[in-house]
């Protein structure tokens, strides 16, 4: 049947036969075949003995996961024991109280594994026949074997093992620095799923019955503060906790609690060596508190607040004209701070003590590590400019929420003339190139007064003319202009009676102002001189109609008749005119009788148009020839645009 029999001593026979004719009738089993054998005449007899014996069991092996490495923890599920058979067998594993003499989980009950191979059992979760988790503790595994044949024969082999299935581990304290980290750090590890509690204690506390009684608050279960009468303050009395961080955490991962160094109040804490305790308790049933004792200090070291940058840098507007930079507003504020902080930026006049001028932020809150911007329109509180001057560009930061009274401050002085009148360029009045320009810009819109003088007006320190401006004063031109383009304002070179004026560099002086009402608008008179701008430009327009810079010398010079003498049938002239002008010639005999009179009429400069020429085929007033000899022709051009002015010259013609 196949069946293993039990240990003992069993007898046997040992005979034999061959096959004769002259045998014995033998007939193998019931129905096989007869045949005839001869047998040996004596069997041998003897003992078999069986002597298996118990099965054999080699050394159990249990082992536990580890967790952690810092240090590494074990003891915790799933447990796993390791063993090894010498035969087949029927096999029980129990889990024990230390003493043996309680009974808390079944593993296997009366299964067969094989023998000569590693089996391997597992406690998975822990827990008791009841489904309860274990409490922390030393506790004995126990293997019996059996074999099949034999049942009472029992192998039994034990081993102790450790359980602590709740830690805590690879606790690890990154400080609070400045520059550095806004947050203290704590990273750690648990083993199971766990209800923390992370509560900070002022510096100086002590955790009283450390290295005893764990953990502090053995009434209190996670996620409550866990405080009790263990932890003191500096001063022996029992003290609570700043602030307490808690909930429930997964096991098995790296964990980290951050805190930003506030109160349960959310106000800032002063820098210094804090004390922290670290405890967790289980989800499982019962409740287990982990029994890593985790206390210890962490640092807060923010230090003052720094502005890493400060600068106030002023609008710079493009120029056309001028090769000199100027500063205008709007200014930028730009800064950074070293933590998040309540800014508040002010304008403040130089005085002692300063005044506030304009408030751009006021406890507004702005982070750390970012560049921030803030803008000064250039004007005050009121909303009007103040006086041209230096003032004082104040930032003032300080702790958001805080206990702490570490502010920073940081300031620059400023030159700061909200109006301007720049880039001035002045386009003199040719006859080839048009009117006289004046090209400028304004800070602001402003209403500007431009007054021409004449040539050799004088201004004293005040800019008053001389002679007055009754007398002196040409042209003006008042109106309102725009702020930051390019204005041009253009002068054709007449008076007030649209006359032209004769060639010459005339004075100019502008004035504005963004008050309307400081510059009449038909005189261009100054109303209110606090409201005008600080630059009042005087210079000079040149006014040049004639190309020439010695006009008579030119004329002279560019003036005659050729050939000369003239002995053929004709003779032409040229005449020379430096400006626009009418253009006139008289020819006469020695005794000073007229024998012509030509008037060529206005004609444009010569530069522009070419000199006057006409050809003289030496005829009279009446037609006639004229005798041979010597005549005088008086040349003159009188000037008709901008002047007054008269040449005139007598050239010598020889008539053969």
């Amino acid at each position: 049947a196949g069946t293993l029999v039990e240990d003992g001593d069993y007898v046997f026979v040992i005979y034999a036969a061959l096959p004769s004719q002259r045998g014995e009738l033998y007939r193998g089993g019931l129905n096989g075949p007869a045949d005839s054998r001869v047998w040996t005449s004596i069997a041998k007899i003897g003992f078999l003995p069986v002597l298996r014996g118990f099965v054999g069991i080699t050394q159990v092996s249990p082992t536990s996961t580890v967790v952690g490495s810092s240090p590494a923890v074990a003891g915790i599920n799933p447990f796993t024991f390791r063993y090894t058979l010498t035969r087949d067998a029927i096999v029980s594993m129990k889990i024990f109280n230390a003493t043996g003499n309680t009974l808390v989980k079944t593993l296997v009950n009366q299964e067969t594994r094989a023998g000569s191979f590693t089996n391997s059992e597992t406690w998975s979760e822990g827990t008791d026949d009841s489904g309860q988790v274990v409490s922390s503790g030393t506790y004995l595994v126990q293997l019996t074997a059996a074999d099949a044949a034999q049942p009472a024969k029992v192998s039994t082999a034990t081993a102790l093992f450790p359980v602590n299935m709740f830690r805590i581990t690879d606790v690890q304290v990154t400080p609070l620095l400045a520059r550095t980290s806004d947050n203290v750090v704590l990273n750690y590890q648990l083993s199971q799923p766990m209800f923390v509690a992370w509560n900070v204690y002022a510096p100086g506390s002590v955790v009283v019955n450390s290295t005893g009684t764990w953990p502090p608050c053995p009434t209190q279960s996670p996620p409550s503060d866990c405080t009790s009468a263990s932890v003191l303050s500096p001063n022996g009395s029992q003290t609570v906790p700043i602030v307490t961080f808690r909930g429930l955490r997964p096991g098995r991962f790296k964990i980290s609690e951050f805190w930003d160094g506030r109160d349960i109040n959310g106000l800032f804490v002063p820098d210094g060596n804090y004390v922290f305790t670290l405890t967790a308790q289980s989800t499982s049933t019962p409740k287990y508190f982990a029994t890593d004792k985790v206390f210890g200090n962490m640092t807060v070291a923010r230090g003052s607040i720094i502005f890493t940058q400060f600068s106030v840098l002023p609008d710079t507007p493009e120029l056309f004209n001028s090769s000199n930079s100027i500063t205008l507003h709007p200014f930028t504020i730009n800064y950074a701070l070293t933590r998040q902080s309540s800014v508040t930026v002010q304008i403040l006049s130089t005085n002692i003590p300063p005044s506030v001028v304009r408030t751009i932020v006021s406890g507004e809150v702005r982070p750390a590590g970012l560049l921030q911007t803030d803008v000064w329109d250039g004007r005050n509180d009121l909303g009007n400019f103040p006086p041209a001057g230096f003032y004082l560009v104040r930032a003032v930061a300080s702790d958001v929420a805080s206990v702490l009274s570490s502010g920073a401050t940081a300031q620059l002085t400023i030159a700061f003339d909200p109006l301007r009148i720049y880039d001035l360029a002045i386009t003199p009045l040719r006859l080839d190139s048009g009117p006289a320009v004046l090209s400028y810009q304004v800070s602001e819109t402003m209403k500007v007064a431009i007054k021409i003088y004449k040539s050799g007006t004088i201004f004293d320190l005040s800019g008053n003319p001389t002679p007055p401006e009754a007398q002196s004063l040409v042209k003006r031109i008042v109106g309102v202009r725009p702020a930051r383009t390019q204005i041009n304002d253009s002068w054709d070179g007449t008076d007030f009676k649209f006359s032209l004026l004769k060639d010459g560099s005339y004075k100019f002086k502008i004035v504005g102002s963004t008050d309307m009402a400081a510059i009449d608008d038909n005189t261009g008179d100054v109303l209110n001189p606090g409201a005008l701008s600080l630059d009042r430009l005087i210079d000079e327009i040149p006014l040049v109609r004639n190309a020439s810079a010695s006009p008579n010398e030119d004329f002279i010079n560019n003036s005659f008749n050729y050939p000369n003498p003239v002995s053929g049938e004709s003779t032409t002239f040229q005449i020379y005119a430096p400006f626009r002008s009418v253009v006139k010639m008289k020819l006469y005999t020695m005794s000073g009788e007229i024998v012509l009179d030509k008037n060529f009429g206005e004609v444009p400069p010569s530069f522009q148009a070419g000199p006057v020429t006409y050809v003289w085929s030496k005829l009279n007033q009446s037609g006639n020839k004229v005798a041979r000899g010597l005549y005088f022709a008086v040349i003159r051009v009188e000037e008709t645009e901008g002047g007054k002015n008269i040449l005139q010259t007598v050239k010598k013609v020889l008539i053969q």
